[in-house]
């Protein structure tokens, strides 16, 4: 990007929650150009100035995609190396070359993220130009109304996987009958559809329940996807297919109207603006969805050290190994190598694992700061009878809140209702089929939930402080998903 190194870190853990690093975004993505973007003259004064500085912007989806390459063959290397012979130290080593993997990966999408943020900024500028706020919204929302994503393939596969279910009745009565892991049973008795299940999950099978590595994914918890199924094979046939049409035809318009209204030698920047800033939309959610990727082999290699440490009589559940801090664990391994009794260098990791679980299933059941040692001022978030969130997916509706913890309160979701989470993930598709609006206390417009609620039309408002406990189910509040509120009724 051409700015200064950031010797601090972007992710910390407190209180046993992973906090981002707000101040470090706020630094860089506020370096957008705001003084080349004043006036139409200074725009076009501008122009080699923004060619020169802003090149690379056109360049990182392209590099990025070339890094993908050696991203994901090092996965399937990974992915495929035999576990079973190695010792507890090259065990060790293994999935810290899986640690060292996704750094290298991970390192260049904060860059795509800041990217993303400032494309959408510079747009939502230059619209301001020429309309006022409201209108220029307005046309913002329709120029990015029809962004195709990586999350909304998989959605559609998952549509199509339940228009099979509902084909045959017999399938979809006994995946209700059988919900759970009971009904992954069922699939035995439906050889065509299982195939189709299986060949699913074989691509997409490394999609999160929860983006902590700890939890199981897909592939791991088929049951969790084949509910899914079974909730929307339950639903009529999705309208969203024709919405979608609607919005890429408003989209396309849109597009020619701002381009011929534009200056002529603003129009290529103009419309090259308007183009990146939907290539960053897909390309922020693809990074994701590519990330986790790297789940698999790290599950699969923490799982054999943790059974390991199991063997030595260190913890007590191979999963414990997810609660031992790095520094103590190297160190400890290290130490027991060679040794003909490793146990007693190993010991040290017991008492870690017991207070550091301990920590995390405390955590769990308690809200986080919103913002770590800061205590918020009295209706900070709250501006007169609106309470303050993000602008996710533009619209507004009014309706009952349904709170939902997890996926456990899935069966229980009321169709029509507006979802309220502390955040959602691919696992969470089925309830926006059947939500009115969404409302979550973390995410942002690209957030999967934002991204989900884009597609199928739902207002959303993201990052609403203590969103599931401010609300109860069955309140009445109105969505404002073009800006940003939420408003009881």
């Amino acid at each position: 990007m051409g700015l200064p190194p950031f010797g601090d870190k972007w992710f910390a853990m407190r209180d046993f929650y992973i906090y981002g690093n707000q101040t470090a975004v706020d630094l860089y993505a506020g370096r957008l150009p705001t003084n080349m973007l004043s006036s139409v003259e200074t725009i076009t004064e501008s122009l080699p100035e923004i060619a020169s500085q802003f090149g690379w912007v056109q360049e990182l989806p392209v590099q990025w995609m070339r890094d993908l390459d050696t991203y994901l063959i090092g996965i399937g290397k990974l992915s495929h190396e035999p576990l079973q012979d190695k010792t507890l130290a090259e065990v060790w080593e293994h999935v810290i070359a899986i640690s060292d993997l996704g750094t290298e990966y991970f390192r260049p999408n904060i860059a795509i993220s800041l990217t993303q943020r400032t494309l959408y900024g510079a747009l939502s500028h230059m619209l301001e130009m020429a309309l006022d706020k409201e209108a220029a919204q307005l046309v913002f929302e329709r120029l990015l109304a029809s962004t195709e994503t990586k999350t909304s393939q998989v959605n559609a596969e998952l549509w199509e996987l339940s228009r099979s279910v509902r084909k045959h009745p017999e399938l979809l009565s006994a995946l209700r009958a059988r919900t759970g892991h009971d009904g992954v049973e069922v699939l035995s008795g439906f050889p065509d559809f299982a195939r189709d299940f299986e060949s699913f999950l074989a691509k997409h099978g490394h999609r999160e329940l929860d983006f902590d590595a700890y939890h199981p994914t897909w592939v791991e918890a088929p049951h969790i996807v084949l509910d899914q199924i079974r909730l929307l094979a339950d639903r009529a046939e999705n309208a969203s297919v024709d919405s979608d049409l609607e919005r890429k035809v408003v989209q396309a318009e849109t597009e020619l109207a701002v381009v011929n209204a534009a200056p002529e030698k603003l129009r290529y920047l103009v419309q090259e603006v308007i183009r990146l800033a939907r290539a960053y939309t897909a390309l922020d959610d693809l990074e994701h969805y590519q990330t986790t990727r790297l789940t698999l082999p790290m599950r699969r290699a923490l799982r054999e050290l943790g059974q390991r440490l199991v063997d030595q009589g260190v913890p007590t559940d191979p999963m414990d190994v997810y609660f031992i801090n790095y520094e103590p664990l190297d160190e400890a391994i290290r130490a027991a190598n060679g040794q003909h009794s490793p146990a007693e260098a190993l010991s040290v990791l017991t008492a870690i694992a017991e207070q550091n679980k301990a920590g995390y299933q405390a955590a769990v059941v308690r809200t986080p700061e919103w913002e770590h040692g800061r205590t918020p001022d009295a209706g900070e978030e709250a501006d007169g009878d609106f309470i303050k969130g993000t602008a996710g997916s533009p619209g507004e509706v009014e309706g009952e809140v349904f709170v939902v913890h997890s996926p456990e309160d899935f069966s229980s979701f009321p169709d029509g209702a507006i979802l309220v989470a502390r955040t959602t993930n691919p696992a969470w598709t089925a309830l926006f089929y059947q939500a009115s609006g969404v409302i979550t206390e973390s995410g942002g417009a690209l957030s999967h939930g934002a991204v989900t609620a884009r597609e199928l039309g739902l207002p959303a408002v993201m990052a609403v402080r203590d969103a599931t406990s401010r609300f109860t189910s069955g309140q009445r509040v109105t969505v404002n998903g073009s800006n940003g509120t939420v408003a009881p009724v």
